[in-house]
Formats: C-alpha cells, sequence, structure tokens
C-alpha cells in the first residue's frame, strides 16, 4: 500500500499525516507545508507539482522495493508522533504563552468604586 497527495494546497495535509501514522509510504508533491511532513527519502517521496512522469517513477519505485516503502512509513510514524502530538505541541504552545504572558509589563491595577458608596 502507499498513499499519493498531489492535490490542493493545504498547508500540511491531514490526509498525509494519518497516512504516516499508520507506517503508509507516502509519495506527494513538494508544495505548501508537505515538505515539513514528507521529508524525501527519509519519510516518503516527493515529486515536483504537476509532474505526473515523477509521481508515476515514485510509485513505480515504491513497488518495486518493497523494503523502501516500509523503512520510509516506519520513519514516516516516527517522524509525525515526535513531531504533531496533540500533547507535547499543547504544552509547546503553554509554554510558549505563559514565557510571553510573563514578560509583559503589568497593567495598572484599577480601583472599582460602587455609585452612591459612603
Amino acid at each position: 500500500s502507499v498513499t499519493t497527495g498531489s492535490g490542493k494546497r493545504e498547508g500540511i495535509p491531514v490526509a498525509l499525516m494519518e497516512a504516516l501514522a499508520c507506517e503508509l509510504p507516502v509519495v506527494a508533491t513538494a508544495i505548501s507545508g508537505v515538505p515539513e511532513l514528507v521529508i524525501h527519502n527519509q519519510t516518503g517521496l516527493l515529486v515536483p507539482e504537476r509532474d505526473a512522469a515523477a509521481l508515476a517513477d515514485a510509485l513505480l519505485l515504491l513497488c518495486r522495493d518493497a523494503e523502501l516503502g516500509r523503512r520510509l512509513g516506519r520513519a514516516g510514524r516516527e517522524h509525525v508522533l515526535r513531531h504533531y502530538n496533540l500533547r507535547r505541541n499543547a504544552e509547546a504552545l503553554r509554554a510558549l504563552l505563559q514565557r510571553d504572558w510573563a514578560s509583559q509589563p503589568a497593567a495598572p491595577s484599577e480601583t472599582v468604586t460602587t455609585r452612591g458608596a459612603t
């Protein structure tokens, strides 16, 4: 089995991320954020956009070299687990926001008064 991603621009395609998480080898076009997810010859194969011959060649390569497909699939899963883990990314975002908030000057305190209070 192999998954291809050669379509529309959607940043980092979730379908490719899911395929990699399932250890499927991926052939994708080097557009948008895809090269962050699919690292050529490491986590998948990248081909130029709108190059049907290159896409076909990459698919044939994976059909002929099952070990390459397994290696790319394992590496792709590791890459997704390491870099696209929801809990880890949420923690990193929280830490970033806490650092940012800590570096902001404190807001002036406001005195709350009640009308008619004596």
